[in-house]
């Protein structure tokens, strides 16, 4: 469908298993730097470390996205307390 609508194909992304959602002893830049944004208190790292992989992911991407940051706000409030 991707290819049809835009005429080429989705870019296969590499994974080395170091992508910064699956790192447990510390925050990824992206999402403290979000945190810094929306003036949020960042959580121990432990609870990060606590959350399931898809979780850590959802953050990571939220916090990268270009659109509102609304739903990264509602996201740490729901996943990581904050």
């Amino acid at each position: 469908m991707v290819s049809r609508q835009h005429g080429a194909a989705l870019a296969e992304a590499t994974r080395t298993g170091e992508e910064a959602w699956r790192v447990t002893h510390s925050w990824p830049e992206v999402v403290l730097r979000q945190c810094e944004a929306q003036c949020l208190s960042l959580p121990p790292v432990a609870r990060w470390a606590r959350l399931i992989e898809a979780d850590r992911h959802a953050l990571f991407v939220l916090a990268r996205s270009n659109h509102s940051q609304a739903e990264f706000v509602a996201a740490m409030a729901v996943l990581c307390g904050g």
